[in-house]
């Protein structure tokens, strides 16, 4: 395309932004004559008169070409992100702990500041190390840690460039490493092997374990007796049932070396653990003996539970918050909702009026995955079935 013809392309342009009050949207410009529509103004004398005299061509350009004006990114809109809402059950992640690799955020990364230099250590004892490393310009804080496995010890260290950890075992084995932030950006972790010095202490001999235990039960108690350990000051007792975590203590002692859990914590047909464990006079424990027993007896029926809240949806969701509501009869006796979202392994649990069909969570993070998780409980405790949905909340 010429010079001129550029010239003019953007002489006529210039002419119907001043015309139009910069209206850029109401212009076409693959044709000279402007349209009379509902969005677009009929054409003025001035407008049709530069039109005649520039050629309809001069305003035409070529179909390889495209329009040197492009239209402006659209800023979100509630409509918007609420059409373009993904839904997924498993956008919330899984609920399993996962316990990462330590050594894993250590290894390099292309494209992040470079790890501290000449990181060393300066001096190693039994049960202490002290260690020192090269400072760059304009870092004024950096993070230090010492790890046995996934044992942490973590101190700020300033412009000196020097630290000594203490308290250490020794004749272990430990790693060490040295990082810092720029720019809001994490650089790379100068790290060392660290085994201190000495002998390594002799774990202490426990002694055994209570013996000859001896259980019994009825529909709502367990007793367990044992032999005395030679050398106990008293004995710890402990029960668990099923996937429930163990009850240690809440148990009546008949003798010395006889406990009955009397309680209200044992149920009929179920089957129990009983660990006895010998509290020494040093303050150590014994080993631990264990036994199972099953309660006689019929097993309660599952608790009975409301019908689960419909039509959980969402209403309303931007970078930050998430409104969701739902259907339940308006003559419910639900007194309170359990409004909980979840990412990952990380549960943030709300309370909400029993009156309510709706809620606003304002806690969310740009183009992050989340789970709702809704249930309703009534005064006496009787709760309803659990509702779940997963979504992704907008990137902007």
């Amino acid at each position: 395309m010429s010079k001129f013809k550029v010239s003019q392309i953007a002489f006529a342009v210039c002419l119907g932004l001043i015309v139009t009050s910069g209206s850029v949207a109401s212009w076409s410009l693959t044709n000279a004559s402007t349209k009379g529509s509902p969005s677009s103004p009929e054409p003025t004398s001035s407008q049709i008169s530069d039109s005649s005299q520039s050629g309809s061509e001069l305003l035409a350009p070529e179909e390889e070409e495209q329009s040197p004006f492009l239209a402006a990114a659209e800023t979100p809109t509630p409509e918007s992100r609420l059409a373009n809402l993904i839904l997924d059950p498993n956008a919330g992640g899984s609920p399993e702990v996962v316990y990462p690799d330590p050594s894993e955020p250590e290894q390099p990364i292309v494209g992040n500041p470079s790890a501290p230099q000449n990181f060393r250590i300066t001096q190693v004892g039994d049960n202490f190390v002290s260690l020192s490393f090269t400072t760059i310009p304009n870092v004024s804080l950096y993070q230090v840690y010492i790890r046995h496995g996934d044992s942490y010890t973590a101190t700020g260290v300033g412009s000196a460039g020097t630290v000594t950890f203490r308290d250490l075992s020794p004749d272990f084995d430990y790693v060490t490493c040295v990082y810092y932030r720029l720019n809001n950006k994490e650089s790379n972790r100068a790290c060392l092997d660290v085994h201190t010095t000495g002998t390594r202490p002799v774990e202490p001999i426990k002694a055994s374990a209570p013996a000859n235990v001896q259980l019994s039960a009825t529909q709502t108690t367990v007793t367990a007796s044992f032999d005395q350990v030679p050398g106990a000051s008293w004995y710890y007792v402990c029960h668990v049932s099923g996937d429930m975590s163990w009850q240690c203590g809440g148990y009546t002692h008949l003798t010395p070396t006889k406990v009955v859990f009397q309680d209200g914590s044992i149920s009929p047909a179920t089957r129990y653990g009983i660990t006895v464990e010998a509290v020494m006079t040093d303050g150590s424990r014994s080993e631990r003996a264990i036994r199972y027993i099953t309660t006689p007896g019929t097993p309660p029926p599952p608790p009975s539970k409301y019908a689960a809240p419909t039509n959980l949806r969402i209403t309303a969701i931007s970078t930050s918050e998430v409104t969701a509501a739902w259907d339940y009869p308006s003559d419910s006796p639900i007194t309170v909702w359990s409004f909980t979202v979840r990412q990952l392994t990380s549960y943030s649990q709300t309370g909400v009026e029993g009156a309510a069909r709706s809620f606003t969570y304002r806690d969310l993070a740009p183009s992050s995955g989340y789970e709702i998780i809704l249930t309703g409980r009534d005064a006496n405790g009787k709760s309803t079935e659990e509702t779940r949905l997963g979504f992704y909340s907008p990137a902007n």
